[in-house]
């Protein structure tokens, strides 16, 4: 398994909260500072500065995540590598996501819901959330946290 620490940073941390402002305001519309951005996305800055998070550079700078250790099947072959992530979710989706499901007493189901739905993995296998390892798991938290 590897470790983040271990990769090698292709940009600085100065250019990957720059990307970070960039995309925060464009799905938040909320000007946050650098060290604000370093504070609560600690994870996206590593792997920006890993080049292993992407934004499109069209208007809705989506955001696309190499995992850092892919899942793989059992024969070890890889089956999830990369994360297209949704940057919207609309109001019928969310009533889908909360199906059947008291939000105020499984507020943790009603997020990995959440996590699934923006990884794109909730039409295909939302146990897939449990085989990614704790870095790869936190890019996926705190980027949706952006559009929730």
């Amino acid at each position: 398994m590897e470790n983040i620490r271990d990769k090698e940073s292709v940009v600085s941390t100065d250019v990957a909260i720059q990307e970070m402002k960039k995309f925060l305001y464009e799905h938040t519309f909320e000007d946050k500072a650098g060290k604000d951005i370093e504070e609560d996305y600690p994870q996206l800055i590593m792997a920006i500065e890993r080049g292993l998070l992407v934004f499109d550079q069209d208007q809705e700078m989506k955001p696309t995540f190499s995992l850092l250790n892919p899942v793989g099947d059992s024969d070890g072959n890889p089956v999830l590598e990369n994360i297209a992530f949704k940057t919207r979710m609309k109001a019928s989706d969310s009533a889908r996501l909360m199906k059947g499901l008291e939000v105020a007493k499984n507020q943790g189901e009603y997020a990995n819901r959440c996590y699934s739905y923006f990884a794109g993995l909730d039409r295909k296998s939302k146990a897939y959330l449990d085989k990614l390892c704790k870095f790869d798991q936190k890019v996926v938290e705190q980027i949706s946290a952006v559009f929730l």
